[in-house]
């Protein structure tokens, strides 16, 4: 996990304490939240894009917004 995704508002541990992204495109797509590693790769899926609000983060953190109190 990379410092900006440690620092980010949608990053939650799960029940087994492993760090994972809740955003809100995730929420959409009905997911339980996915390991950081798989949201901020450029692997182009079909079901994704930020017009659909599905966007990936990407290695941009495209969709990174600071945790507050940090």
């Amino acid at each position: 996990m990379t410092q900006i995704c440690a620092d980010c508002k949608w990053m939650q541990r799960d029940n087994q304490m492993r760090s994972r992204c809740y955003s809100p495109q995730l929420t959409k797509m009905r997911t339980a939240g996915i390991i950081v590693n798989f949201k901020r790769d450029a692997t182009p899926e079909p079901d994704r894009s930020h017009e659909l609000g599905t966007g990936k983060c990407g290695p941009n953190a495209l969709n990174f917004i600071r945790r507050e109190g940090l």
